[in-house]
């Protein structure tokens, strides 16, 4: 299997986890779809016109509420089909389709600024969804040959950087540190909470280096060795963190799309180091394929050698 074809798999692979985790947590669990859709402030004016109810009928009637839960359970059936069409997206058949993963990027980013609103349209609440959201477009960008190697590398470290700087803001402080954060690292750690606070801080600071180092050739291979370490370990401590034994399957449900939907923040990075990184040496919007192109390459330069001797 060449190269390409390793990274377009696991594209395929976090963006099927992205999608299949929303999925699952708009199926079973919440989503901030009443931060939007019972904002006075916001819809006050609108509701009566579209619905003949006062503001207050509207959000004291049983019959919005149901409406909102049922709408919800739409969307997780909308990213669980999206999920499969990942897995699918390569065929050559499904091609004239592929806008879909565009649909589904564009439902990630409006639930990230769901998330935004929900914590005072703090910025990087909205950013650190950067890989998730980015993943069905990098997928649709490499299937559909849209970009050079080199941009599509750019993009995929753009979203890497967004995403671990900003984790690392919320872990240092900048913004107010969140008690899930300092929670789950006492229950892993066992530490006190002075201590948690100043671990989460140190990773912070590590996780903004990180960002900077990410274009620096150099250190690059470094700190996407580290950021896939790291993406993945934070992923798995949702689970690591609130496991018990004794309740293995309510834990599971509960947590495990908190593991899926963060999966890729380490497979991301991933994509872009050894031993498939030999993929972005070579230009994939060549028409040849890869052994053909190594085999032309190699008669080119023992011509170029004859020719000087």
């Amino acid at each position: 299997m060449d190269n390409k074809r390793n990274i377009t798999r696991l594209l395929q692979f976090c963006t099927f986890l992205v999608f299949v985790g929303r999925g699952w947590q708009h199926l079973f669990w919440d989503v901030p779809l009443r931060t939007l859709l019972w904002d006075e402030s916001l819809l006050s004016g609108i509701v009566p016109v579209i619905t003949g109810m006062t503001w207050t009928e509207y959000a004291t009637s049983e019959g919005v509420d149901v409406f909102i839960n049922y709408y919800k359970i739409t969307l997780g059936v909308v990213y669980t089909c999206l999920g499969i069409f990942a897995l699918l997206a390569h065929r050559v058949s499904l091609k004239p389709y592929r806008w879909l993963l565009i649909m589904g990027s564009t439902m990630l980013f409006g639930l990230a600024m769901l998330y935004s609103k929900e914590k005072f349209y703090q910025i990087g609440q909205l950013l650190e969804y950067s890989t998730q959201f980015g993943c069905p477009l990098f997928l649709y960008l490499i299937l559909n040959e849209s970009v050079s190697k080199k941009q599509l590398t750019l993009y995929m470290k753009f979203a890497i950087a967004l995403t671990f700087t900003c984790h690392g803001l919320y872990a240092v402080g900048f913004y107010p540190q969140p008690g899930d954060f300092v929670g789950m690292v006492i229950r892993i750690l066992g530490v006190t909470e002075p201590i948690a606070k100043t671990l989460l801080a140190t990773f912070g600071w590590i996780d903004l280096g990180l960002a900077i180092l990410l274009f620096v050739p150099n250190f690059a291979k470094y700190a996407l060795t580290y950021a896939t370490f790291w993406g993945v370990a934070t992923a798995a401590a949702r689970l690591w963190a609130n496991f018990y034994p004794e309740f293995l399957f309510p834990i599971l449900h509960q947590w495990t799309f908190e593991v899926l939907i963060r999966i890729p923040h380490g497979l991301l990075p991933f994509i872009l180091i050894y031993p498939i990184r030999e993929y972005f040496k070579l230009p994939f919007l060549s028409k040849k394929p890869t052994s053909e192109y190594l085999q032309s390459t190699r008669i080119q330069k023992s011509k170029e050698f004859s020719s000087s001797h």
